[in-house]
């Protein structure tokens, strides 16, 4: 489960902002659905939901969480140890490349809190650190910095092989990541938590079925059945998901056998060879959405030919039930995109409630919706908001920053501009120019 999150000097975020998941210990929220974790201190919400104005940093984000899982995953794949570290630096002010990029967050794992950052420049790695905390109390599995005299700190409770995994760390690695990567079972665990338990969708590729994570799942029957009755809730009058392997085109599979073939310097005329590397090449799998015709009888239609409400459903749906089913984190930017208010409504319910996520997982969107602002299973501490400041940066804070009681018509408030988080428009005649 995820904690909190921490970025500074990443697209648009100049400052260091902090997101959470701790439910705040001043409300009532009685009916809520809270985590608890033994030793934590604070309950941990299921829900996440940030608001904000067009170009506001809502997205960034999200696309900082993407930055620093791929930084943890990949790094170990940088092996030029003359090679530079980009990054997307906050760019309105030319004096923040200079200055560092910090990304941290604390989660939970096995039912142990962990503390994981680093720092970096255009560079190199300038710090790097993980902690540990075992019934509540701190340990320091290692600490790297830039410029010590003993650059790695290693403390009694990281066993294996460290020394040596950090002389093969390059300037440009993380040590987490090249640990992991050699079969370090302890940060392993770690990394594989990173890798393992998240899944962020932007909106822009919910209908966009080459952006799926999982193609080849839906050829689980069972699957297929419970994506379909997910469907049926939704409904968009889709009765049965068919798929079904296809030959891939002649033109392509002949062009993958020659280039194999001589690439291992085998006669491009031997049959059994071609064959054989054919049967190895991977299957295409053609999806279609069956409808009920008027004689109660299925008729398949491309995914082509289906709305873009369909097709994000059912992208969805397969990431809300990878999430359930495991635990987890769900990022969605744009959750409402595409999708009628009372289908988000009850997306949203379903990690709301024990019966529905006895798993723990959490789902954290991004939306315009402000409807969402009256839902009973969204409270006070899990509404977000971001904002520019006078010079582009992002501000991130919560609702909880304010003074709101739990009668009061938080939607109303909200458009009314009493949190901030929306956009200046101005007398409409300056949408047209004219003003």
């Amino acid at each position: 489960m995820l904690i909190r999150f921490g970025v500074g000097n990443l697209f648009s975020f100049k400052e260091y902002q902090q997101f959470s998941m701790v439910a705040s210990s001043t409300l009532k929220e009685e009916s809520a659905y809270r985590f608890h974790v033994n030793g934590l201190g604070h309950s941990l919400l299921p829900i996440a939901i940030i608001f904000g104005a067009n170009a506001s940093g809502k997205t960034n984000l999200l696309a900082s969480w993407k930055y620093f899982i791929n930084a943890i995953v990949k790094s170990h794949h940088i092996s030029n140890k003359q090679g530079n570290i980009s990054r997307k630096f906050f760019r309105l002010d030319e004096k923040m490349v200079d200055y560092p990029t910090h990304l941290d967050c604390d989660v939970i794992i096995d039912g142990v809190r962990y503390h994981y950052g680093f720092t970096h420049n255009n560079y190199r790695i300038l710090e790097e650190w993980l902690f540990a905390y075992p019934d509540g109390r701190k340990q320091v599995w290692f600490h790297r910095k830039h410029g010590e005299n003993n650059e790695y700190y290693f403390g009694p409770n990281l066993k294996g092989k460290k020394q040596t995994l950090a002389e093969f760390t390059a300037h440009n690695n993380l040590f987490l990541s090249i640990a992991a990567s050699n079969s370090h079972s302890q940060l392993a665990i770690v990394r594989n938590y990173f890798r393992d338990y998240y899944i962020l969708l932007y909106s822009t590729n919910l209908g966009n079925i080459s952006q799926w994570r999982n193609l080849a799942q839906f050829e689980n029957e069972a699957f297929r059945q419970r994506i379909v009755k997910f469907l049926s809730e939704g409904d968009i009058g889709i009765a049965e998901i068919s798929m079904e392997d296809a030959p891939i085109p002649k033109d392509i599979s002949e062009s993958i056998v020659k280039l194999i073939s001589d690439r291992i310097g085998t006669a491009n005329s031997d049959m059994d060879i071609q064959q054989k590397i054919l049967n190895q090449l991977p299957k295409q799998i053609t999806f279609s959405l069956g409808h009920l015709d008027l004689n109660n009888k299925i008729v398949f239609f491309d995914p082509s030919l289906e709305s873009k409400g369909t097709l994000a459903l059912l992208r969805l749906a397969e990431a809300i039930f990878a999430v359930l089913d495991k635990g987890g984190t769900l990022w969605i930017d744009e959750l409402s995109a595409h999708l009628h208010p009372l289908l988000v409504d009850k997306i949203i319910s379903l990690f709301g409630s024990p019966e529905t996520n006895p798993k723990q997982a959490q789902l954290i969107c991004i939306t315009h919706d402000t409807h969402l602002l009256t839902l009973p299973v969204i409270h006070r501490d899990q509404i977000w908001f971001t904002e520019k400041d006078e010079h582009g940066a992002t501000r991130l804070y919560p609702l909880t920053d304010y003074q709101v009681r739990s009668r009061d018509n938080v939607q109303k408030e909200y458009l009314r501009g009493v949190f901030g988080g929306i956009p200046y428009l101005g007398a409409p005649g300056r949408l047209l120019g004219k003003e």
